[in-house]
């Protein structure tokens, strides 16, 4: 009878322990439930981007910073040229709908053998609000195709997570708006080129203010100049500071566009470090509508530099009786 006694001790106590774990894992669980946002914990996730202010992007030997100015993205450290406002955008959108998931690893020192340890990672993201960092993200290793290893400061676990390494690079060109100098056509009413003088007519088609009756439009030859000023690209920001080597006084093309009925001046010159004879040179360019100094490359300008009456206009062609 004891000894009966003792083995129905022995069931309960072993049922009461697995009760106990039971709801120790049930706990855990919770805790890790795969539907928790990763950053934004109590908050909407658009709001949690709209609020941060600053990012900082770090990697081994180079960062970048990226700030939020009068409610559009510069990069302070690179003259405050504008960022790529809708990549900026996607990156906090990315960041906050990210869900964590179950846990890969749960210990500091698993942080460092998935390299999103404090002192050993990949990418470092810093998020800031006015100011003050409210998350810092650890981006390690990629397990597999488009999947990183990820981790928050708040936290020892690390995460399997979607994301791609690229979209956190350190390098101001990745970052920069490289449309700045773009103008859509159809907000372009009148280009001023030397003596030459493009408008639209009431049909919105594009002709030389002084076009005889005689003439016509080469259509071609039209849209090439239009599409060159239209789509102009920089290859290079200089800064945001004249310098005597730039020859701005000496300009080998200017001319003016009306755009959104208020004009803006193009000058191109070639950088005194530079020949017209030398094949590698490129042109120094600034507009009125712009604060910095570009470098842009010849044949982007080719079209405007060539334009003449000549090559604009041809006779029209006789009426058959």
């Amino acid at each position: 009878m004891q000894q009966k006694h003792k083995i129905l001790i022995g069931i309960a106590a072993i049922q009461t322990v697995f009760v106990l774990l039971g709801f120790a894992g049930k706990k855990d669980l919770e805790h890790y439930a795969g539907d928790d946002p990763l950053l934004s914990a109590g908050q909407d996730a658009q709001n949690f981007a709209d609020s941060i202010s600053e990012i900082v992007i770090n990697a081994a030997q180079k960062s970048i910073k990226i700030t939020k100015k009068e409610d559009s993205w510069v990069l302070p450290d690179f003259y405050d040229f504008p960022a790529q406002q809708e990549r900026v955008k996607q990156l906090l959108q990315n960041l906050s709908q990210l869900k964590k998931g179950w846990p890969v690893g749960t210990t500091a020192v698993a942080a460092k053998q998935l390299k999103t340890a404090q002192e050993d990672f990949e990418k470092q993201i810093v998020l800031l609000q006015d100011g003050k960092v409210v998350h810092t993200i650890y981006i390690g290793s990629s397990p597999s195709f488009k999947k990183v290893h990820m981790r928050v400061d708040d936290s020892n676990d690390t995460y399997v997570l979607p994301f791609e390494t690229y979209r956190v690079s350190t390098y101001e060109t990745s970052w920069r708006d490289g449309d700045l100098l773009k103008r859509p056509k159809e907000e372009i009413s009148e280009i001023r080129l030397g003596k030459l003088k493009l408008v639209k007519n009431d049909d919105d088609v594009w002709q030389l203010s002084d076009l005889k009756e005689s003439e016509e439009m080469v259509t071609d030859a039209v849209d090439r100049v239009v599409s060159a000023i239209a789509n102009l690209r920089f290859s290079d920001v200089l800064g945001d500071q004249n310098k005597k080597e730039y020859q701005q006084q000496k300009p080998v093309l200017q001319f003016t566009i009306i755009f959104n009925d208020k004009p803006q001046d193009y000058r191109f010159s070639i950088s005194s470090s530079k020949s017209d004879k030398d094949s590698t040179y490129n042109y120094v360019f600034k507009t009125s509508a712009e604060r910095f100094y570009f470098q842009i490359n010849r044949s982007n300008v080719d079209a405007i530099k060539k334009a003449t009456r000549k090559s604009l206009v041809k006779r029209k062609a006789a009426k058959s009786s």
